[in-house]
């Protein structure tokens, strides 16, 4: 049983991982998969391609997708806590997305563009996540400009284990 150092509740999480049907199947997800991942009201766990193959060394670094979203702080939790029980260190993951129009300033005067309002917020967020992280937690950061699956994809290239939240409107 994992419980969230947060709010002491259980945590419940939904780990997904390639098939075995061959090349295709470790690119594409099931019907099942598929639903799970778009509805999903719990934390996600992505593990890579051949991670069962792997000899039984334990998880040893565990990724986590931070937007300081609900579902991303229940998706940190359950990294914390999964972190605790088997010893790994923690990467939080935060990306910044640009907006195409976002050179435009935020007010009528000369100032700071939508996309540095915006990425200065969201550093905070996730210099915030860090800060409230479990003194005995290990924990790297990654703060990346890029498209968030490109980034998550690289980022957990070399993680045991990906996890982040669900998209907020499932059961």
């Amino acid at each position: 049983k994992l419980v969230s150092p947060t709010n002491k509740r259980k945590i419940g999480i939904i780990v997904v991982g390639s098939t075995t049907r061959g090349p295709i199947g470790r690119l594409l997800l099931g019907g099942v998969g598929e639903r799970l991942l778009a509805g999903g009201a719990c934390p996600v766990a992505v593990a890579p391609r051949g991670y069962g193959d792997r000899p039984g060394v334990g998880l040893q670094c565990i990724g986590v997708g931070w937007d300081g979203s609900q579902e991303a702080r229940l998706a940190l939790d359950t990294a914390v806590a999964l972190a605790q029980t088997c010893g790994a260190r923690i990467r939080v993951i935060t990306v910044f997305q640009r907006l195409a129009f976002g050179a435009a300033t935020t007010t009528a005067l000369p100032g700071a563009s939508a996309n540095e309002v915006m990425r200065n917020e969201l550093r905070a967020v996730h210099e915030q996540a860090i800060a409230d992280m479990p003194g005995d937690a290990e924990t790297e950061t990654r703060f990346v400009e890029g498209s968030a699956d490109d980034v998550l994809v690289a980022q957990s290239e070399d993680v045991d284990l990906l996890i982040v939240g669900s998209r907020g409107y499932g059961p």
